[in-house]
């Protein structure tokens, strides 16, 4: 299990930096569930910081989406709603198929090589039991997707993508955790990469729609 303490010891990664990662980490995970209160004293014993990290940390996660900073009340997990889940999947499914078309027509033998990987990860982590291994599955499923975007050349894109299920993928977690999917997580991904290798856009764009539409259906149902 990583550890939650940010370390004075990494001098080239300020500690502002470190709390960042862990937290957001930790909001995607859902040891923070949406609508949680993060107690600014509670949150700095456990990540072992003081009171400007915690706040400048708090202020990158804001502008992701993750946070909201309420005046005199404090900080918390950003909630989710129906409108919010919607609109996330209406600009997944804007982008992401039409991504996936683009990163067919550039991709490399080396970003392919990329992508095998990640799905050999997935083979070992479903192997192990999906109920005991949900973070590390959709942790695996954000870089499938973010590799296919980055596929395309294009690093805003990419940087798009990532955020955008790091908003949503917290929200997969928690009703993984209450409601497993009975479709099997990543269930598409090998036949996305099988069009991948065989260069066939049409059908790559297709299969991606395909998967955001299930993924969207099965939340949907569960809230």
């Amino acid at each position: 299990m990583p550890s939650r303490v940010a370390s004075k010891k990494k001098a080239n990664i300020k500690l502002s930096e470190q709390i960042y990662h862990l937290l957001k980490r930790d909001i995607i995970e859902c040891v923070y569930e949406p609508g949680q209160t993060l107690q600014e004293s509670a949150v700095r014993e456990t990540y072992k910081i003081g009171h400007t990290p915690f706040r400048e940390a708090c202020a990158r996660l804001k502008a992701e989406g993750l946070i909201q900073i309420v005046p005199h009340r404090g900080y918390f997990v950003a909630p989710f709603s129906p409108s919010l889940i919607q609109d996330l999947f209406e600009l997944r499914l804007m982008v992401e198929p039409k991504a996936s078309n683009l990163a067919c027509q550039r991709q490399n033998p080396l970003q392919l090589a990329k992508l095998e990987q990640n799905l050999n990860e997935s083979k070992r982590l479903s192997r192990g039991g999906e109920a005991e291994n949900i973070p590390q599955i959709v942790w695996n499923s954000i870089e499938f997707h973010t590799l296919i975007a980055s596929m395309t050349g294009n690093q805003e894109l990419a940087t798009f993508v990532e955020n955008l299920h790091h908003r949503l993928m917290r929200l997969i977690i928690l009703i993984a955790r209450r409601r497993p999917p009975t479709f099997g997580f990543n269930a598409v991904h090998y036949q996305i990469f099988e069009a991948l290798r065989e260069r066939d856009a049409e059908k790559v764009q297709k299969l991606m729609e395909e998967d955001l539409n299930h993924t969207r259906a099965w939340i949907q149902s569960s809230v």
